[in-house]
């Protein structure tokens, strides 16, 4: 039991709250404490470690070279290292994308190319906020981005494809027409990926899988509802939100490498996007370590499905 001496001002404020709302003061107080205690732990922690580097008990690093550590031991990169080392490929990426985007853009504004990089931006934007939100409180908004990615990236993985049919719908996609340019072709896209030897993503069975949980559909509002009851009541315990969390985690990392596959490799049937591999050292050794660190931890998701009765479930 904790029992906390409070400013009168304080307590006034809070018994006013409390009256208003029909909630108890415990209830305020715990949230507050749930809401600010990371922010607080965070502060302190940091005052301390900054005394130990002040004083020479502690060093510090670089933070290229920092980011540079798990790709050393690339052979050995676990799921955890993966997840630490995205943020810096993603920005490696897209550093990359903007560079020959810009090139693609100044020469055609409507080409193939142009229309590839834009994509290419768009996917490494998405799964930067993805990255961002696989916390407790946000983690119900990740399905919602994840959902946009893998239209944009299985979009880039069609226009990438060189013949005439693809450059038409392009330009319609151009247009901004209403009409159904923007969608993948998800079975082409599994069918390519099969070949190169990518196993079965499944990619339309995924993409169906979080649009009925992107839409508004009684299955993603029971969902979002459990998840809010969830942090508003504090009940998730943490090793339920860690076992939660990883194949959030897979789909992340594996989204990622298949971005890369996606963006930056030059297969035949494709045209060359022409990215320089050596502006972006650290996607490489990423993609090999997640194509093997994700494989035997997605076959263990393969049979997940909707509710019977879900609108996407056929």
């Amino acid at each position: 039991m904790l029992a906390v001496r409070l400013p009168e001002s304080i307590e006034k404020r809070l018994e006013d709250l409390a009256q208003r709302t029909g909630r108890t003061k415990t209830f305020y107080v715990r949230e507050a404490i749930l809401q600010h205690l990371e922010e607080i732990e965070d502060i302190y922690l940091a005052e301390g470690t900054l005394d130990r580097i002040r004083s020479g008990k502690e060093q510090t690093i670089p933070l290229k070279d920092a980011m540079k550590r798990p790709m050393e031991n690339a052979g050995r990169m676990n799921l955890q290292e993966l997840l630490i080392t995205a943020p810096n490929v993603i920005q490696e990426m897209a550093t990359e994308f903007f560079r020959r985007g810009d090139e693609c853009m100044k020469a055609d504004e409507t080409s193939q190319l142009t229309a590839c990089f834009l994509l290419a931006l768009r996917s490494a934007s998405l799964l930067c906020g993805m990255g961002l939100l696989m916390k407790p409180n946000t983690r119900d908004s990740w399905d919602v981005l994840a959902r946009s990615l893998m239209e944009s990236r299985d979009l880039l993985m069609n226009f990438r494809s060189d013949d005439q049919g693809t450059r038409n719908k392009i330009k319609t996609w151009f247009a901004g027409q209403n009409n159904n340019a923007w969608k993948a072709e998800h079975k082409k896209c599994e069918r390519f990926w099969a070949n190169l030897g990518g196993g079965e993503l499944e990619l339309g069975k995924r993409w169906s899988m979080f649009s009925a949980l992107s839409h508004p559909t009684v299955h993603a509002a029971r969902r979002s509802s459990a998840m809010a009851v969830s942090w508003v009541t504090g009940r998730t315990k943490v090793e339920d939100f860690e076992e939660t969390m990883r194949p959030k985690i897979v789909d992340y990392i594996t989204s990622l490498r298949t971005l890369i596959v996606v963006a930056t490799f030059d297969l035949p049937g494709w045209i060359s996007l022409g990215c320089d591999l050596s502006r972006m050292p650290h996607v490489e050794p990423f993609e090999t370590n997640a194509a093997r660190v994700t494989s035997p931890l997605l076959a263990q998701t393969k049979d997940n499905t909707l509710p019977k009765d879900s609108y996407r479930s056929e």
